[in-house]
């Protein structure tokens, strides 16, 4: 039950420069200016994010390299780039927060040339992360509902074995639902309105 809101936000750029590397690792993600969080775990276990607000900055929870954890509940809305991000990090449960209008709303590259989108997203789901719960999530209106890889060039990191169930991702700028080089991914009773490409 905290307010973990209005920290560091990324400076736009207004060029290309303001797209997200969503393939960073932690250090390299401090390096590009890309952590501006609530709360971040790197390398934890075990641990519960739950009741919190965590608004207007970078991004809202992010996990690098951190499995077994618990969000639940939590208001990760209304953020610059991702409202809530896994990178490597597997077996987590996602239950019941709110990740909507996560988008750069600075950048005028982003807005007009990328219509909202510079890979911003509600929930990005990244290289390696297997084995996710994630239900009864609002992800609407941002740049992806979800954004899901699991390939960085050649390379096959996989973002396995993940389970959607009863999350909304409408409204979304680019796509609702985006799940990409990835196997045993089971999608259930999600919504997918009124996307600015496609549901899913």
């Amino acid at each position: 039950d905290n307010t973990l809101s209005n920290n560091r936000n990324r400076p736009a750029d207004n060029s290309p420069a303001d797209f997200l590397n969503v393939w960073a690792g932690y250090e390299e993600s401090l390096a590009a200016d890309q952590i501006g969080n609530g709360v971040l775990l790197n390398r934890s276990i075990g641990v519960l994010i739950q009741r919190n607000i965590l608004r207007e900055q970078q991004n809202g929870i992010g996990l690098y390299d951190s499995s077994g954890n618990q969000l639940l509940e939590n208001d990760a809305s209304s953020n610059h780039g991702w409202g809530i991000h896994l990178t490597g990090s597997s077996n987590n449960e996602i239950v019941a927060n709110l990740v909507n209008d996560n988008f750069d709303k600075e950048s005028t590259y982003c807005r007009d040339v990328q219509q909202d989108g510079c890979d911003a997203a509600a929930l990005l789901i990244i290289k390696g992360s297997n084995g996710n719960q994630v239900t009864d999530n609002e992800l609407k209106n941002s740049g992806d509902g979800l954004f899901l890889a699991g390939r960085q060039n050649d390379f096959i990191w996989g973002a396995n074995n993940n389970y959607f169930a009863r999350n909304d991702g409408s409204d979304a700028k680019h796509h609702a639902f985006e799940a990409t080089f990835a196997v045993g991914n089971v999608f259930e009773e999600n919504i997918a309105e009124a996307s600015g490409r496609v549901g899913f």
